[in-house]
């Protein structure tokens, strides 16, 4: 009897509460609390390779879940400090707002026309352009667009109109093209720099049908660093015309194409057993300098994403190598029935998914 009269009792307080509107707050609040969802940025919607909902882009119709579900990831993690992510590349415009908190500093160097930490590089405070040989890593709009471009993808800040997808990495710009010029040499000095600054990712979102020896031996000397690769800008089977660097047989080389929003390989992206694992690459929205909205395909696009993927990986278990993390990511994929034998994973590499493993791996 008298623990009923203590639930009536407790029900007309509850109808009090809600009638002077504070059990209604006490509520709200409470939600608010354990909400770890961060605002989205305004453009988000138009981002449909983080999520589709099956919103339209570019007029055709998307399917909803073929991208790299990384809202369930940013619940865990939007990257660490700690981890450095090398851009070879052309220039970045490291001033621009959206990318410029992401950007590498060097905290040995100073701006006073010395060598202060002795490594060659006069003033590398931010990077070095191999292109040039100067500490400018961006030059202008024209020459360093694509750089930027790749940038804005792996590391915009949550506060610009769109999302990177590892905004608290810190991103080192790693010059070696001005434009579609480059050569390859630049890029080995590249890699030899960016390895002694302890970078562990090196991103190339560009690629070449010349195999060059030299470049393949660098990487392979230098194994503690995961290359995240695109599979080419033309639609090959890449066991046939190999795309180099991706098509280099390293573990820590890693291969990766484009597909559409419906989950289909891009028109002018590699396919077959030599692509390792797929990502979006179709109507992509990123910045180019001066913050220039745009939307961009091919498989340098989709290398970009899988490397934001790789940062947060690591960031969540910075002890993992380069080739597990490359196992991470072929592993961590979703199934898409129409990237069978078309993909040597068979699918696109989820976000949530790489994020579990890495935080079990070692135990």
């Amino acid at each position: 009897m008298k623990k009923r009269v203590k639930s009536i009792l407790a029900f007309f307080i509850i109808l009090i509460l809600i009638a002077v509107g504070i059990f209604v707050f006490i509520y709200v609040q409470k939600r608010d609390e354990i909400s770890v969802q961060p605002e989205l940025p305004e453009r988000f919607h138009e981002q449909w390779g983080l999520k589709n909902n099956g919103q339209f882009i570019n007029n055709t119709e998307g399917i909803k879940g073929i991208d790299i579900n990384i809202l369930d990831a940013w619940n865990i993690t939007t990257g660490n400090s700690e981890v450095l992510v090398g851009i070879l590349d052309t220039g970045i415009q490291i001033s621009m707002p959206n990318i410029s908190e992401s950007v590498f500093v060097n905290s040995d160097e100073l701006q006073n026309g010395l060598d202060d930490d002795g490594n060659g590089y006069v003033d590398d405070i931010n990077g070095w352009d191999f292109f040039n040989n100067d500490s400018s890593v961006y030059d202008d709009y024209l020459h360093d667009h694509h750089g930027t471009y790749i940038a804005s993808i792996i590391s915009s800040s949550h506060d610009s109109p769109i999302a990177g997808i590892a905004p608290d990495v810190k991103i080192v710009p790693l010059k070696f093209m001005s434009g579609s010029s480059g050569d390859i040499k630049d890029a080995i000095k590249a890699i030899e720099y960016a390895h002694s600054l302890g970078v562990k990712i090196i991103n190339c979102s560009w690629d070449s049908t010349n195999y060059n020896s030299e470049l393949e031996d660098v990487m392979k000397k230098y194994h503690d660093i995961l290359f995240i690769c695109s599979a080419g800008k033309y639609k090959n089977d890449l066991s046939k015309v190999p795309a180099y660097p991706a098509c280099f047989q390293l573990e820590n080389v890693l291969c990766v194409t484009a597909v559409d929003n419906q989950g289909k390989i891009y028109d002018y992206a590699g396919y077959g057993k030599d692509a390792d694992v797929a990502a979006p690459g179709w109507s992509i929205l990123g910045m180019y300098p001066d913050s220039d909205y745009i939307f961009s395909d091919g498989s340098s696009v989709a290398a970009a994403y899988v490397t934001g993927i790789a940062a947060l990986i690591k960031s969540v278990n910075f002890n993992l190598t380069s080739i597990e993390i490359a196992s991470i990511l072929k592993e961590g994929t979703q199934g898409v029935k129409s990237l069978n034998n078309m993909v040597e994973s068979g699918g696109i590499v989820d976000a949530y998914k790489c994020i579990k493993l890495a935080e079990t791996e070692g135990e």
